[in-house]
């Protein structure tokens, strides 16, 4: 199991919290890498948004590398060339990917509509997709490689 810790809204909109929770963690883990105990880590920090080739740049330098998630909407990241990514193994979730133009629906899709889009964004090196469709089991567990759906 792999989670993942990324600010949320209410964090994001708390005047009082002045150090975001996926820094904190990423410190967390630094000091415990340092203190030779990083063996068992099961929870990564969230980089979140696509600017740049590598949105780790935002943060600290000693803290970069904990962060190996990286979290922003589905529409952004086709946005962009998402190879570095997958070429470094580093995980890429795609949010909202009922938003991607043409929108299909967030909560009730057809089954097509749902695997079309799990498959696009597939392609373009997500690891993980986000979106609504409980009552699409068969697209929730579906697992496809990344990046080669056009290769087919």
């Amino acid at each position: 199991m792999l989670l993942h810790v990324v600010p949320g809204t209410v964090e994001n909109r708390n005047p009082f919290d002045w150090s975001p929770t996926n820094e904190q963690y990423a410190e967390h883990l630094r000091d415990l890498a340092a203190a030779g105990e990083a063996e068992d880590v099961q929870i990564f920090p969230t980089a979140k948004g696509t600017a740049g080739d590598d949105p780790r740049g935002q943060y600290d330098v000693d803290i970069r590398p904990w962060f190996v998630v990286f979290d922003s909407g589905a529409s952004g990241w086709l946005n962009r060339d998402t190879t570095w990514f997958a070429e470094n193994n580093y995980l890429l979730v795609m949010t909202s990917a009922h938003a991607v133009e043409p929108a299909i629906s967030s909560t009730n899709p057809t089954e097509a509509e749902a695997r079309d889009r799990l498959l696009l964004l597939a392609d373009a090196n997500a690891s993980v997709i986000t979106s609504d469709w409980t009552q699409l089991p068969q697209i929730q567990s579906m697992v496809v490689p990344r990046g080669e759906q056009g290769a087919s």
